[in-house]
This record gives structure tokens, sequence and C-alpha cells, in this order.
């Protein structure tokens, strides 16, 4: 899927794979059907972490459509444990917001123009749809990849 934003990177820390997924696990929460946003053991990613690898989202309760998916998988390196991460977007989030960025140019440009005009009013604004959430979905994918870096190197200061 070339057109779906993502971003991938790798984390290597000296910690064995046992107590990076300790580590992991301190700030991911099951996913819960109606959470309590005062609760007192509310952590800052929600999904799963197994011993294999995980699947988190970052833990808001406003709605943010380009909040990433955060897939991982653990593999041993030299000198501990690589952490393979992968931010992805869902792929009906960017078709929603396509579309609707090129059903309002269409109505515009053809309600103020002529048909020719309103088929490259769909082709720009798809453009403008695909930049302006690449854009959003890298802002908010570099903020979870800066929480997870600064908790694995802080890992390593305490061990």
């Amino acid at each position: 899927m070339p057109f779906i934003p993502y971003n991938q990177f790798v984390i290597e820390t000296p910690l064995p794979v046992e107590k990076v997924v300790e580590a992991l696990s301190q700030v991911v929460q099951p996913k819960r059907f109606w959470p309590n946003p005062f609760s007192e053991d509310r952590k800052q990613f929600e999904g799963w972490v197994t011993k294999d690898g995980f699947r988190v989202v970052r833990n808001i309760y406003y709605l943010n459509s380009f909040i990433p998916l955060i897939k991982g998988r653990f593999g041993s390196s030299d000198s501990g444990t690589r952490i393979i991460i992968t931010m992805v977007t869902h792929p009906f989030v960017i078709l929603t917001f396509g579309l609707v960025f090129a059903f309002f140019g269409y109505f515009l440009f053809t309600f103020l123009m002529g048909l020719i005009s309103g088929i490259f009013a769909i082709i720009g604004c798809l453009a403008l749809a695909y930049t302006v959430y690449t854009l959003a979905f890298k802002r908010e994918s570099a903020l979870d990849r800066k929480s997870l870096v600064k908790l694995f190197s802080n890992q390593d200061k305490a061990s």
C-alpha cells in the first residue's frame, strides 16, 4: 500500500526481550469499552503486548484520525534487543479524508465553473487531502516515536 502514510524505525536496546516487554507493559493498558478519562490507572498507550510483539495506539480521550496504529516486533541483536516499529494509519481513514475533500472540491468548483474544471478540482483536492493527511500523520507519529525512544532510553539508564 504505497499511498498509505507510514513510518518505520528500529530501536536498539541492551535489555533482554523480557525486560523490554515488562517496560512496555507498564505504559500500555488493555482497550476498554468505556474508559474513564480521570482514572488513576490511565496509561500512555492502549493495546496489547506479548513476547513476540505489540500493537498499541496512543491513549487519548478526544477524536484524532491522524494518530497512528503502532505495531512492533522484537528481535535479538548482538547487544540486546532490536525493536522494529511500524506506525500506520487505517486505509479507511485516509480514503474518507480524501473523499470529503474531493466531494466539497467538486461541488464548489462545478458550481463556480464548468464540468471539466470540476474534474481538475477533484484531482487537486485529492492531492491536497493526501498532503494534509500525510503531514498531520507525520507530526503525530513523531510524537509517538519520541515517547517510545524516551521509554527505552530511560530503561537503558535504569538497568
